[in-house]
């Protein structure tokens, strides 16, 4: 085979081990990345399927019965230091927040605090971005200072404080998030029958 020939099977090849590469990263990666890892990726896989579940009883018009389990599919118990699940769960909950505006406008009733709950959430995602960062910027400097480099007093310090000020905000996140969305599955639940409107 000639060398021209060849250049193409090793693009190909390299391409596959990539890909490969990618592939394992995004399933084991949480292995090996430090804070929840396997355990809330195994947490966020029954909410997913909790949600799943959900689906098929909205299908079906049965949202009283989808109601609870949409409310038991948010997470927010504990907080993901890895910027995979970060993403992960910020998709999740965008999703649950789509079920709900289908069943709110199947049967004709309002969502109240909508914009705001959007809102909570999308901080949230910033905010546990924001964690991530600070604890791999205190990681990095407890390297540099293993390996004998000279760093200021002040920094490892700095990052420390923020991780915890993003916690503590965290925490209030998840208690106004639990607040507005008791309001809005309340809402739903009182909604006439809250069966599907048929319009004849």
């Amino acid at each position: 085979m000639s060398s021209t020939a060849l250049i193409p099977a090793i693009l190909l090849a390299a391409c596959s081990v990539a890909l490969i590469g990618y592939l394992l990263w995004s399933i084991f990666g949480s292995l090996f990345s430090g804070g929840l890892g396997w355990a809330y990726r195994q947490k966020l896989a029954r909410k997913e399927r909790a949600l799943a579940a959900a689906d098929v009883l909205i299908k079906n018009g049965s949202f009283l019965e989808a109601l609870p389990i949409l409310k038991e599919a948010f997470l927010f118990d504990q907080v993901p230091r890895n910027p995979v699940l970060i993403e992960g769960i910020s998709h999740h909950h965008l999703s649950i927040v789509s079920r709900l505006i289908a069943i709110s406008e199947r049967t004709s009733s309002h969502i109240p605090n909508l914009a705001v709950v959007e809102d909570l959430l999308s901080t949230r995602s910033q905010l546990q971005r924001t964690l991530f960062e600070a604890l791999e910027a205190k990681k990095s400097l407890k390297r540099r200072r293993k390996e004998k480099k000279e760093l200021p007093q002040w920094a490892l310090a700095e990052y420390e404080n923020k991780a915890k000020e993003t916690l503590d905000r965290l925490e209030t996140n998840r208690k106004s998030l639990n607040n507005k969305l008791a309001e809005i599955f309340s809402a739903l639940a009182s909604a006439p029958s809250s069966q599907e409107v048929t319009y004849h």
